[in-house]
């Protein structure tokens, strides 16, 4: 409304007062201000076009599938033609080159039919929340025009800062994106349908409902990723220990992202590149959980004798690059999720040959 007080400051003065708080503190503890841990790494790979592609790719498919629920966006579709036709226009390219995708093998039918549905939603809901920002922001009284102003700074602030300062595309990153987003969704129902009517709030109650039954459904497969990797660590990894121990040798393992964790609870040693490894040793290499072997010289002495690969209650898959499942980061996929018979993760099992044996 283009007046200062108190209230409106308040929201932006604790977190910059926070934040601010915290780098006095770490300026007097390290002699340094804080720095972001991802800059290393955007230095390395500067706004690269594949980068910046995927990083885009990534976020439209978590608007249209991570905010209102997808098929509640397809009814929004049927309230004037010229969205249908815009749809139309913009799911034509992209489902083309999501099948030629398939066709070259880079992954399955399931993020076929997701990536066609969900990164044209997400576009969609780009174009009305800009458009409908930009009409409130030509509107007047002066309290509508302030809303269209804030949903279009508030939307191109995090745009920015996801596709330019952040390594990759995360539904995490997202959420800031979804207040405006879901404010302008109930502008459309309002608009469209009329909030008051019989339509618009069967429609509202419709997104509320199945929106956080699809929430609940996710976070049911983020407990069964996450749990799959204690049980893991706790059982088949404690047998394999027990094998290797029976003729004097021990278990290894790289990765990270809650495996690492697990595994150093039970008591197992990460390898690194220090890491003397003997011959009968095992090492434990999960195929989706970052592992990685430190040397060449440890990798040639590897030798692949199992695959243990947890099962799941649910088909629905949250990081999982075998799918294009990318919740955490669009580096495993280019969607928020997708669905799958396979298992969880592949733990990939190798023993220990002696040096001379692979030379």
């Amino acid at each position: 409304r283009r007046k200062l007080s108190l209230l409106a400051v308040l929201p932006f003065a604790l977190p910059l007062s926070s934040f601010a708080s915290f780098a006095v503190w770490h300026l007097a503890a390290t002699g340094s201000l804080p720095s972001f841990s991802y800059i290393p790494y955007i230095r390395k790979e500067p706004l690269a076009a594949a980068t910046i592609f995927q990083k885009l790719v990534g976020l439209v498919t978590g608007l249209g599938g991570a905010t209102v629920f997808p098929l509640v966006l397809l009814r929004m579709l049927f309230t004037k033609k010229v969205d249908i036709a815009i749809y139309l226009f913009l799911s034509a390219p992209l489902t083309i080159w999501a099948v030629l995708r398939q066709l070259t093998g880079e992954h399955g039918l399931a993020e076929t039919i997701l990536l066609a549905l969900l990164a044209p939603l997400g576009l969609m809901l780009l174009y009305w929340a800009y458009t409908e920002g930009w009409k409130r922001y030509r509107q007047r009284p002066a309290g509508r025009s302030a809303q269209g102003i804030l949903v279009l700074l508030w939307l191109s602030v995090v745009m920015v800062s996801v596709v330019v300062f952040l390594p990759y595309s995360s539904v995490r990153y997202l959420l800031p994106l979804f207040p405006p987003v879901i404010l302008v969704f109930v502008w459309l129902v309002e608009d469209r349908l009329g909030a008051a009517s019989l339509s618009g709030k069967n429609l509202l109650v419709a997104a509320a409902l199945v929106t956080a039954a699809g929430g609940l459904l996710v976070a049911h497969a983020d407990f069964e990723l996450a749990d799959s990797k204690r049980l893991f660590a706790e059982n088949e990894a404690v047998a394999l220990r027990d094998q290797a121990a029976a003729s004097g040798n021990k278990l290894w393992f790289s990765s990270e992202f809650g495996v690492r964790y697990y595994m150093e609870r039970q008591g197992f040693e990460e390898l690194t590149g220090e890491s003397v490894l003997k011959e009968g040793d095992l090492v434990v290499l999960p195929l989706l959980a970052g592992s990685a072997i430190p040397t060449d010289e440890q990798g040639s002495r590897l030798e692949l004798i199992d695959d243990i690969s947890p099962g799941a209650m649910s088909p629905l898959r949250i990081t999982d690059h075998r799918v294009g499942a990318g919740f955490y980061g669009s580096r495993w996929g280019l969607l928020p999720y997708s669905f799958s018979t396979e298992g969880l993760d592949e733990y990939l099992v190798y023993r220990v040959a002696s040096p001379t044996k692979t030379d």
